[in-house]
């Protein structure tokens, strides 16, 4: 199972990607205070682990929780808690007559 640090740049994305969906990674840079390019390498290195989904819409990419499981490391057990509990948010159906998926 992968660890996160608990005071890490990851960890803040994964607490934020608990809280709000659906976000962008520039509103997660925002939120967090932090350079989009530090968000974006961080959200990678999520990525490669499985621990985030992102998808790209537009000018914007979206991330989310993937739903797999994580370690956090430094973290109250209240806050790894709450995360533990949360679901990613469920598949829409693709609706191929829409614009959007032409």
């Amino acid at each position: 199972m992968p660890a996160v640090k608990g005071n890490s740049l990851g960890a803040r994305i994964l607490l934020l990607l608990g809280e709000r969906y659906p976000i962008t990674l520039r509103q997660v840079a925002l939120a967090l205070q932090t350079r989009p390019d530090a968000v974006e390498r961080e959200t990678k290195r999520l990525l490669a682990q499985g621990l985030v989904v992102t998808e790209r819409l537009g000018e914007e990419t979206y991330v989310a929780l993937s739903g797999a499981g994580v370690t956090y490391l430094g973290l109250p057990a209240k806050e790894a808690e709450r995360l533990k509990g949360r679901k990613p948010a469920p598949a829409k159906p693709r609706d191929e007559g829409d614009p959007a998926f032409g």
